[in-house]
């Protein structure tokens, strides 16, 4: 999701709850940072099921990001 589309739902959620728009974000974020990610041990390796939506992890990722750093 782009940041742009972040920022709109943001702004959405903070006029319907009335708290201000840094309150708002920082709430977000902060559930967001302590929600569970549901994983599983298989023989010593930890795997997780990520949300239907995200994208596909793909070599040319990994290695960017082995590249650029994370």
């Amino acid at each position: 999701m782009s940041t742009t589309k972040m920022l709109e739902l943001a702004v959405r959620q903070a006029k319907a709850r009335r708290p201000s728009l840094g309150k708002t974000v920082s709430d977000l974020v902060r559930r967001g940072l302590i929600a569970p990610t549901p994983s599983q041990d298989r023989g010593g390796l930890v795997v997780f099921k990520p949300p239907d939506d995200s994208p596909p992890v793909t070599t040319e990722a990994v290695r960017r990001l082995e590249t650029e750093g994370a």
